[in-house]
């Protein structure tokens, strides 16, 4: 009931308020879509995305340590003047 009475309010209107009840209308089909991705999609993507997030921050620390091998990476002690 309230579905036809949103849709006859929105035709018959039109304008801005076509684009409100449009716009909320939108918001209320995205939370299903929410719902089904929070409890059914991410419990089976965590532990691949934290397993590949430990592998990508051990590479990070091998590609620091080789650049400061070569000098180029952070210094180990900043030359500071007190003013």
């Amino acid at each position: 009931m309230a579905g036809v009475a949103t849709g006859v309010a929105s035709a018959w209107y039109g304008g801005w308020i076509d684009s409100v009840l449009s716009r909320g209308t939108e918001l209320l089909f995205a939370f299903p879509g929410l719902q089904i991705c929070i409890r059914h999609v991410l419990p089976n993507v965590a532990p691949v995305v934290l397993a590949q997030s430990t592998i990508n921050f051990g590479y990070a620390l091998i590609d620091l340590a080789g650049l400061s091998f070569l000098g180029l990476g952070v210094p180990s002690q900043v030359a500071r003047r007190d003013l």
